[in-house]
């Protein structure tokens, strides 16, 4: 999975994609990764490339390639590019830090539950839409029509299926089999049998080499040549709007994941310390022309089903993956892209939101509540004006409405019903004079049910209800 997000985020560059987009992957995940782990103090602190960041950052791409000076066939424009995403992610990190010490870690929690199912579901809907130039060995950055049918490739479209068809099979009759790395196994060994047997059908292309050494002096450098600030100055709007996403994104999905991750350790965490560990990580990704980081829940459960436990564990998958990259990098340049194209499809199914999905069973057997139905809009208009405007503007527009709806919440009443003790009397069996006296006593108790948060600004529109309460009243109970 950690090669398939790489070439997610730079997939716009075309031919140089799978060498910039496999070496930003692995820097993320070996050396953004540690810088992460070494900074948090959660029990299982894993984090590397995740889907949702990588389509975010993939946007930026596709703007910058657009630029006749960042030519994409050129190694000037492409090293212009990596610098200027790698600046963006730079300050996406210095951004969680700053958001991290103004205590704002913990307002990812509040975001609605259809504002992140329409993040989910647009970031699932993009990674399909992404792969479908790999699925038919189109090139990279292809925008695929309807006239590119006739030049595709059915083998490379079959083998791509096929390899996800193979992990989810795996994935649900053995749970704890590494269905990804068996079904990208699989699909490789049949991609290397039909290029043997000299078919006249093309089964997809390959990554092909890859740089033999990490990135080093910073991948930001090149904007201090000449030329570079005014590259800078021309593209300062998309990168700092996409700083800014990565920043919310990141801190958003990190935060989920190890809330998720601390319901199964049994363990609670830092936000404000776990957000200033995910933004140092994303600062050094960023010199060294990384994808974003952020905490996966995925390479957690991974390390807990390998029997890794603890900060120690996550390093060395660190280093393990870096060892990888520079000893393994032969063995990477074979494998095809239409089989990381169907390792990704299966990405994509997880990443769908389940949520969404029990919504629409229930709409669809005739519920028209207003809660389902505002949920379900609010989850189609953060889709649609993702696939329509790019994942920055769907981020953009799903921060308003979680405003929107934080306010629309906490302006409605928090009385959920009221009545008198005299319409609800205690159950107990009281002797005659006794109910006698408490029957002319329940018509000055009133009982407000409150259903929501309680604090300064819905504690000023409950105290407009209590004024509402009829005179006999003498006691007030919430």
């Amino acid at each position: 999975m950690v090669l398939t997000l790489g070439l997610l985020a730079f997939s716009a560059l075309g031919a140089a994609a799978p060498q910039v987009g496999m070496l930003a992957a692995f820097v993320t995940a070996s050396i953004g990764s540690a810088v992460h782990a070494a900074l948090s103090r959660t029990k299982l602190p894993a984090s590397g490339p995740s889907s949702a960041t990588a389509l975010t950052l993939a946007s930026l791409v596709m703007h910058l390639v657009a630029d006749p000076r960042l030519a994409p066939t050129t190694a000037a424009g492409v090293q212009n590019i990596v610098a200027l995403c790698g600046l963006a992610l730079v300050l996406s990190g210095v951004l969680q830090v700053g958001f991290a010490l103004l205590g704002l870690a913990r307002l990812a929690r509040l975001a609605p539950q259809p504002v992140l199912a329409g993040f989910m579901n647009s970031a699932a809907l993009l990674v399909v839409v992404s792969q479908i130039p790999l699925l038919l060995d189109l090139p990279f950055g292809a925008k695929p029509s309807l006239d590119d049918l006739a030049v595709a490739h059915p083998a490379a479209l079959a083998l791509g299926l096929g390899t996800a068809g193979v992990i989810w099979l795996l994935g649900l009759r053995w749970p704890r089999m590494p269905a990804a790395l068996l079904g990208l196994a699989a699909g490789t060994l049949v991609h290397a049998l039909w290029s043997a047997l000299g078919s006249a059908t093309s089964a997809g292309s390959i990554i092909g080499p890859l740089p033999s050494a990490w990135p080093w002096p910073p991948a930001v450098l090149p904007l201090l040549r000449p030329g570079g600030f005014d590259l800078l100055q021309a593209h300062a709007g998309p990168l700092a709007l996409t700083a800014l996403a990565l920043a919310a994104l990141g801190a958003l999905e990190s935060s989920l994941n190890v809330r998720v991750m601390d319901q199964l350790l049994n363990t609670r965490h830092d936000p404000q310390r776990e957000l200033v560990a995910l933004g140092c990580g994303n600062v050094v990704c960023g010199l060294l022309g990384g994808v974003p980081l952020a905490a996966t829940r995925i390479r957690a459960l991974a390390t807990l089903q390998a029997g890794g436990h603890g900060r120690l564990a996550v390093l060395a998958g660190a280093v393990t993956l870096g060892l990888l990259y520079l000893v393994g990098g032969p063995l990477l340049a074979v494998l095809p892209l239409p089989v990381l194209a169907g390792v990704m499809l299966t990405v994509a199914w997880v990443l769908a939101d389940r949520w969404t999905g029990r919504l629409l069973v229930r709409w669809w057997a005739g519920d028209r509540s207003r809660d389902l139905t505002l949920g379900l809009g609010t989850v189609a208009l953060v889709v649609g004006t993702t696939l329509w405007l790019g994942m920055v503007a769907g981020i953009g527009l799903g921060i308003l409405l979680s405003l929107v709806v934080f306010a629309a919440r906490m302006n409605r009443s928090l009385v959920h019903d009221r009545y008198t003790a005299s319409a609800r009397p205690s159950r107990r069996i009281y002797p005659a004079p006794v109910e006698a006296r408490l029957r002319g006593l329940r018509d000055g108790i009133t009982v407000f049910e409150l259903d929501g948060a309680l604090f300064f600004g819905s504690g000023e529109r409950l105290l407009d209800e209590a004024d509402t309460v009829a005179a006999p009243c003498r006691y007030l109970v919430l």
